[in-house]
């Protein structure tokens, strides 16, 4: 993700933690049928978490 977006990957790994404290994302670990990690799988939460007014 960090070429696609152009970031290092220290950014990238700093911009997916602020997300996930926001609420804005969820991150969930994968694994194949053997117990191998997969690549992660990321959320995008579409609703805004507690106590974030969206004005508009």
């Amino acid at each position: 993700m960090a070429a696609l977006t152009g970031v290092s990957t220290r950014t990238l790994q700093k911009n997916i933690g602020a997300l996930r404290e926001a609420g804005a994302i969820s991150v969930e670990p994968r694994h194949d049928d053997n117990g191998n990690r997969l690549a992660n799988l990321y959320v995008l939460n579409l609703t805004p978490p507690p106590g974030v007014r969206i004005s508009g």
